[in-house]
């Protein structure tokens, strides 16, 4: 009987048991069971906030029923259909690696996407995503080069009678040379 009812009739019976499940001190367990169920009805016949409530649920309601992979495909899915709030928990999902391997990329892809849709509260989350990205991008033996962590030197023409500080000899290649001071 409930496959047979519309989404949004199946959205609104979850949104009674969600309500019912946090109408007490302590979450009631059965009520949010029930409200996943319902959302997973209604969500699989397209209905963006039931993807979105349901995937809520799987990410931070009661213990038992945490599911981080399906938290992070309900919210994928409502963020396709264009839900800015699921757009930006599909983005942390990826950025933290939480129900999803680790993608500093398409996280950034989705905050900036959220931030585009209004949530700006997701602004500096998504700047550290684009640093993280950039980091990434960096060759890993030029992070472990030991020139960051020396004193700059200056650059000198070591060619007799010549005073730039950045010549370019013969060979077309920059020489570096510590410069010398006269005291």
């Amino acid at each position: 009987m409930a496959e047979a009812m519309r989404p949004g009739a199946q959205y609104n019976q979850a949104l009674a048991y969600a309500r019912a499940a946090h109408a007490q001190s302590v979450p009631d367990e059965r009520n949010a069971v029930e409200a996943v169920r319902w959302y997973r009805l209604a969500a699989g016949q397209g209905c963006q906030r039931a993807a979105y409530n349901l995937a809520l649920l799987l990410d931070q309601g009661p213990e038992a029923l945490r599911d981080p992979e399906g938290a992070f495909h309900w919210y994928e899915f409502a963020a396709q259909q264009g839900d800015a709030a699921a757009m930006g928990n599909a983005g942390l999902c990826c950025l933290m690696g939480r129900g999803v391997p680790q993608q500093t990329e398409e996280a950034f892809i989705w905050l900036t996407s959220a931030v585009g849709m209004g949530q700006s509260r997701l602004r500096s989350i998504r700047d550290l995503a684009l640093e993280c990205l950039l980091v990434e991008r960096i060759p890993k033996d030029l992070l472990a080069n030991d020139f960051f962590a020396r004193e700059p030197v200056d650059m000198v023409c070591t060619r007799r009678n010549c005073d730039h500080t950045a010549c370019q000899s013969e060979s077309n290649e920059l020489i570096l040379a510590e410069s010398q001071s006269d005291a």
